[in-house]
């Protein structure tokens, strides 16, 4: 079966021979897969020496075959009915103890190789879901075998280099609090602190990628026990919210869902009531029907919780900033001396911009890790663009103005990239993208009543 799949060609073939066949013929299919995997389980544990690299070697075509079948959404869904990223997990954490007493050269190669295609499978070559199925297969012993994998990769030829690549794919899907509840316990616990000592014996690429993989890893979750958990957006397009900040209180009430779709939410009545009547009464029929089959579908809903994290993100990020290039008592004493209005964002960096005579033509800032962090200054990407009036809070609090993610979008006119997003945009199950437009974003979610959604 693997020489069938291994180009693209006979892939194309069997999968078009797959879905030619009654409907329940692809789970069939990836079901006889799967139990392959446990078929490699068995013969591991009950086997010794060659008989466990016999199945290890079995084990890494299994695999290589369903990171192969997974490319076709048809068979994605097909592995995912029967939760392929566990199984791939539990199986490849298996073979550790058997592997112990083995050629620790060769088999840190065979069990890397199998860990490596295994997070392509799950990452790359799967179209959808890929946050839901990396969170199971932490969940179940994939960052265990990570781990020890860490901690050999010196036998391993390839192991530095490939290992790297994981962490990086690792590192993307941190916004994702599925996945970093899964890294949690790792963060405090021996295996990881033997992993940061094996840190400094490993190559320079590696060393390098690990740390700064901790080091975001150790931001996300300050940003993720900063965040109150509560949604503390908008979908109005003409909430006015931020623009009249003065007259608001100091915490943005928490939003309440539209009772029709349970997709688009607002700050309170009178912007759900302007919404209504102005574009949401034409669309909340058809966006209960995308909520519903998303929410049947596991992984698929992008729910203005998750929306909310991730602005969450983006204010840290800004206080990250404002803290790094703002003097914090220039903001704190604005405000008590109580003789001039709050600063607005674009007119502290305009004066940063005057300040060091590198001022440009263009004016909107971009707010990438490369520019926050590096040394050659943080607005040296300024382009074209209207400000509206965001008071600023002190560069010293968190929270910024709670901004709906669609203000930066709205005002800069930038579309399909948001603004000091610093990981990749990913698919979710077909819908919007993490830094797609925002406009697309809530026009896929969802009048009526609204209640609190927490």
């Amino acid at each position: 079966m693997v020489h069938c799949v291994l180009n693209d060609e006979g892939l194309a073939v069997f999968i078009d021979r797959i879905g030619s066949r009654e409907a329940g013929f692809p789970r069939r299919v990836a079901r006889r897969t799967i139990q392959r995997l446990d078929a490699a389980r068995i013969k591991a544990l009950e086997g010794h020496g060659e008989t466990v690299r016999a199945a290890l070697t079995y084990l890494r075509e299994v695999i290589l075959i369903i990171d192969r079948l997974v490319v076709d959404p048809l068979m994605q869904r097909a592995f995912e009915h029967h939760d392929y990223a566990r199984k791939l997990a539990e199986t490849i954490q298996s073979f550790a103890q058997p592997l112990q007493v083995l050629d620790p050269s060769q088999c840190p190669n065979d069990l890397g190789i199998c860990v490596t295609v295994t997070m392509r499978a799950i990452l790359c070559s799967a179209q959808s879901n890929q946050p839901r199925n990396l969170a199971l297969a932490l969940e179940h012993g994939l960052m265990d075998t990570f781990v020890s994998l860490l901690k050999v990769c010196q036998a391993w030829q390839e192991g530095p280099g490939n290992l790297s690549i994981c962490i990086s794919g690792l590192q993307s899907y941190l916004p994702w609090p599925a996945v970093l509840a899964q890294l949690r316990p790792y963060y405090t616990s021996k295996v990881w602190l033997e992993a940061e000592k094996t840190a400094g014996r490993i190559s320079e690429l590696l060393g390098r990628r690990w740390r700064t993989f901790n080091v975001a890893l150790w931001e996300h979750f300050q940003v993720h026990d900063l965040w109150d958990s509560k949604v503390r957006l908008c979908d109005n397009l003409e909430c006015q919210r931020a623009i009249n900040r003065g007259d608001m209180t100091a915490s943005p009430p928490i939003s309440r869902e539209c009772s029709g779709c349970s997709a688009f939410v607002y700050c309170g009545e009178l912007c759900q009531r302007e919404d209504w009547d102005a574009r949401h009464s034409t669309e909340c029929t058809s966006a209960r029907i995308d909520s519903i089959t998303r929410k049947a579908a596991p992984g698929a809903w992008y729910s203005p919780h998750q929306r909310a994290y991730h602005v969450a993100i983006i204010e840290y990020r800004f206080n990250c900033l404002l803290a790094r290039c703002v003097d914090p008592c220039v903001i704190t004493r604005a405000y008590k001396a109580g003789t001039m209005a709050p600063p607005t964002f674009s007119a502290i960096a305009l004066a940063v911009l005057e300040q060091d005579g590198i001022m440009k033509s263009s004016r909107f800032f971009h707010l990438k890790a490369s520019s926050v962090y590096g040394s050659a200054g943080p607005f040296l990407e300024i382009k074209q663009g209207q400000y509206p009036l965001r008071p600023l809070p002190c560069a010293t609090e968190l929270g910024y103005l709670q901004p709906r993610m669609d203000e930066y979008l709205k005002e800069s006119g930038a579309q399909g990239e948001i603004c000091g997003v610093y990981v990749q945009p990913q698919q979710v199950d077909g819908g919007a993208r993490y830094g797609e437009d925002a406009a697309t974003l809530r026009r896929e979610e969802g009048g009526g009543q609204v209640f609190e959604c927490g």
